[in-house]
């Protein structure tokens, strides 16, 4: 299953700039924002090809299911 090794990574960087005073600025901001959703989105394209393949195999896709709801909420603004 999908642990979600760099979005750890880039959340600690969209982040980054908060310690200076608050929440991302300008260019910066928005750049850290569209990481994370083009991470959100990998996740998603991965979660599902993880359910065709179980589908395939006759296994459960439940827990993966979940997993993908709970990325595309990640998608939306």
């Amino acid at each position: 299953a999908w642990v979600g090794g760099a979005g750890g990574d880039c959340a600690a960087a969209a982040s980054g700039s908060a310690a200076l005073g608050g929440k991302p600025a300008g260019a910066a901001g928005a750049a850290a924002a569209a990481r994370e959703r083009s991470v959100a989105a990998a996740q998603v394209s991965d979660l599902l090809r993880q359910i065709r393949v179980r589908e395939a195999q006759g296994l459960p896709t439940e827990q993966l299911r979940r997993q993908l709801d709970q990325a595309v909420e990640a998608l939306k603004p």
